[in-house]
């Protein structure tokens, strides 16, 4: 389950939906484990450090939207939450749309086609200092902290 939270969290959650929704006796161990697997990815800090400001751990990835729906995201686009740095990230995209999204797993279910969620995966993979081709042991170990 936990290499699934990087490659299909949205089929996690539905399933969790799923379980709930079905379940007349109680949570079995799965279920538990899957509940806070899920809580996990929204509470999990990542590591990176703030490019604007150099002192606090990213909170934040901006996203650029062109006007065919395309988008730019990326470890340069990130931000800690103070104004400073978020207006810092505004002033660069020289006004195209920008929208700040928070490093939690949930966010990924905004983005719907596989590559998108690859760019976005790979972005959270480098912000919380994760190798690229991860295993299970690494998403376990990533969970357990």
């Amino acid at each position: 389950m936990e290499l699934m939270m990087f490659d299909d969290y949205g089929w996690l959650v539905w399933f969790f939906n799923k379980l709930n929704s079905e379940s007349q006796t109680g949570k079995n161990a799965a279920h538990r484990h899957l509940e806070e697997l899920l809580e996990k990815g929204e509470n999990r800090q990542p590591k990176k450090v703030c490019l604007q400001c150099g002192r606090k751990p990213v909170k934040y990835f901006s996203v650029f939207w062109g006007y065919d729906g395309a988008f730019s995201a990326g470890t340069h686009y990130t931000c800690c939450e103070d104004e400073k740095c978020k207006q810092a990230l505004r002033e660069e995209a020289a006004g195209n749309h920008i929208e700040f999204l928070p490093f939690k797993f949930s966010t990924m279910r905004r983005f719907y086609s596989k590559a998108d969620k690859r760019r976005i995966t790979d972005l959270f993979k480098k912000v919380f200092e994760l190798p690229e081709r991860l295993t299970r042991q690494v998403a376990c170990q990533f969970f357990c902290e």
